[in-house]
């Protein structure tokens, strides 16, 4: 999941450029605009809730027949049927992942950032740089805002970190769940990790911000030319890899927190991990400067490859030929998910989980793992179960007028 959640904030940034720039040429106002954004975010939060329980239902099945199951972070804590109500209680608030970051990333960049960098967009002013091309007012502020958002968060947590990014005391903050409002706040915009012992905050709002605002910042270069956009995205996506080596290798604790060249692996007290793996060993929670270069470089070009000409995509399929490099047929295919992308996340997770988990807890009890080569087959049957869903679905919210409720979901 490493290269999912840059793409989700960086191309989150986009679309929210290309969605208030397509209302206003619809005459929406701008306070209309606001409010889908905090409808959007609200539900964001509410998604959150949901795509978490399904994989703890077939643990709550295991139990409910007898069995015991471990807490994922405190080994020596053992839910059961004596206790099995805290476990009901973890499921619903036990972890605030990805969707609850975006619906945090949404709100602020939607309030705060999104109008002002609209009117930068009016101004004509551009900045030429050579190699990359031209760069206009409001690229440019998601460039810096992105800068400064992943400089304060490396600072703050290697600072932090007493100098030892694998130190485990839990009597010392921040390995210690939080105790007041002050730590919880730090816990969801800056220092992920457990919340009063009830949850755990895995996305910190900041950096991820930073990601979002340079999407935006991307979405506005579409708006001006999308061709020279794609061009650009390439190039970028070249030079974040080398600075990636050049951080990586030269960087210290500056962009690195953990890993290569910490000597930090993933080994206990000897680090006796292979090298390459602790060189790719990068911090996701918080995202680490390396980990945003690396993963966004890969973003960045995959979305300079689907974007190729190689075959062109009939203009009924959209105005981004996102995709084109494939025949019609299998990006028309791939497209029919990405039009309903919050539907399938959250519908998906919920079948997996029932449908496959509770049967293979049935079968072999509380542990309901299956080897990746088993879970492959598992997956394909999952994608073309939900392709006709996903297709009624998507038609269904075509018909809908444009502020219609169901375009959120």
């Amino acid at each position: 999941s490493d290269i999912c959640a840059p793409g989700f904030y960086f191309t989150m940034g986009i679309s929210m450029v290309l969605f208030t720039n397509s209302r206003l040429n619809k005459l929406w106002s701008w306070n209309a605009i606001m409010r889908h954004f905090f409808l959007r975010s609200i539900i964001l939060l509410v998604v959150g809730r949901l795509v978490n329980p399904p994989f703890m239902v077939p643990n709550l099945v295991g139990i409910l027949l007898g069995g015991a199951v471990e807490d994922w972070r405190n080994p020596e804590k053992v839910y059961n049927l004596s206790n099995v109500d805290e476990y009901i209680k973890k499921m619903v608030i036990g972890v605030f992942e990805v969707m609850t970051g975006l619906a945090l990333v949404m709100l602020i960049a939607g309030v705060f950032f999104l109008f002002p960098m609209f009117r930068l967009y009016r101004e004509r002013r551009k900045v030429i740089v050579k190699f990359l091309g031209t760069f206009i007012p409001a690229e440019v502020t998601g460039w810096l805002f992105f800068v400064l958002l992943f400089t304060v968060s490396n600072i703050v947590i290697v600072h932090y970190q007493h100098g030892n990014p694998r130190t485990k005391d839990e009597n010392i903050w921040p390995n210690r769940p939080s105790e007041n409002l002050w730590e919880d706040f730090l816990r969801f915009f800056l220092i992920p990790g457990p919340v009063r012992n009830d949850t755990y905050a895995s996305y910190p709002v900041v950096p991820w911000l930073g990601v979002t605002l340079l999407g935006m910042g991307f979405g506005f270069s579409f708006l001006e030319n999308r061709e020279q956009t794609q061009i650009k995205l390439g190039k970028i996506a070249i030079m974040f890899l080398i600075l990636f080596f050049i951080i990586r290798t030269f960087g210290g604790s500056v962009g690195n927190l953990r890993g290569y060249p910490r000597h930090d692996g993933r080994g206990d007290d000897q680090f006796h991990v292979e090298w390459i793996i602790e060189y790719f060993y990068m911090s996701k929670y918080p995202p680490s400067i390396s980990y945003a270069l690396f993963w966004l470089s890969m973003n960045f070009g995959l979305i300079r490859l689907f974007s190729t000409k190689m075959f062109d995509m009939p203009d009924h399929v959209g105005d981004v030929r996102i995709l084109s490099f494939m025949p019609h047929k299998i990006s028309k295919i791939l497209l029919i998910y990405g039009r309903v992308p919050l539907f399938f996340y959250t519908l998906h997770f919920w079948i997996i989980c029932t449908c496959f988990g509770i049967p293979l807890v049935l079968v072999n009890g509380v542990d309901y793992r299956v080897p990746l080569p088993l879970a492959i087959p598992f997956w394909i049957v999952l994608i073309i179960v939900l392709y006709p869903i996903c297709l009624r679905y998507g038609k269904f919210k075509q018909s809908k007028p444009a502020d219609s409720w169901w375009h959120l979901i």
